[in-house]
Parts: structure tokens; C-alpha cells; sequence
């Protein structure tokens, strides 16, 4: 849980950001970080082995088989990040003009006190 509070603090957060964290370098961040998930979920779909062993009990009880459950869990984070990426480049898109306009206005002689 923290690791992905801290991924996403990174993009979304309030700490001070470096100065090539500009839009291109969000949107290759939220494009890196979601092939990476993209990765691991399709692992865990197409996998014929199962990764985590220690749920082989719980889903003998819930009457599931633990490599099917697997391959139904890699499909939900392929949902969930395919929903996550068109919000997030939504977000971009509409938010893009505003960050380019307000960048431009921070490069005029005096800048303005919204700048700093």
C-alpha cells in the first residue's frame, strides 16, 4: 500500500518536483508505471503456474481454483489500470493547456508572484 501511495504521490502530490517534470515527463511516468502493470498482469493471466501458494487454502474453502483466480485477479488490474490511464490521460489533456499557458506566463520579465 505505501509503495503505491508513494508512486502516485510522486505525480499527484503536493512535494516540490523536479524541473523536468514537466507534462512530457508525467505522462512518460504515468505511461512507464502502467506498462509495468500491464507486464504483471499479463503475467498473471497468461501464467500456468500459481505465484502466491499461500491463498491455495483459502480458495480450496471458497470452492476456487487458485490458478483460475489468478488468471481472473491479472484480468481485474487490467481493467482497473485501462479505466486508471484514460482518467489520468483525461486529466492530462484538459490540464495540459492551463500548465503550458502558466509555464509561458512564468517565462515574462518580472515574473508574476503566482509564478514563485
Amino acid at each position: 500500500m505505501w509503495c503505491g501511495m508513494l508512486l502516485w504521490i510522486a505525480l499527484l502530490g503536493p512535494l516540490p518536483k523536479p524541473a523536468w517534470f514537466t507534462n512530457w515527463g508525467r505522462l512518460g511516468y504515468v505511461v512507464l508505471i502502467r506498462f509495468a502493470g500491464a507486464a504483471l498482469a499479463n503475467v498473471f493471466i497468461w501464467s500456468q503456474t500459481v505465484f502466491c501458494p499461500i491463498y491455495r487454502a483459502t480458495d480450496a474453502r471458497a470452492g476456487l481454483n487458485p490458478l483460475s483466480d489468478e488468471n481472473v485477479a491479472g484480468a481485474l488490474m487490467m481493467v482497473e489500470q485501462l479505466l486508471l490511464t484514460v482518467g489520468l490521460l483525461a486529466w492530462f489533456s484538459s490540464a495540459w493547456p492551463r500548465r503550458t499557458r502558466n509555464a509561458s506566463d512564468c517565462s515574462t520579465s518580472p515574473p508574476s508572484a503566482a509564478c514563485r
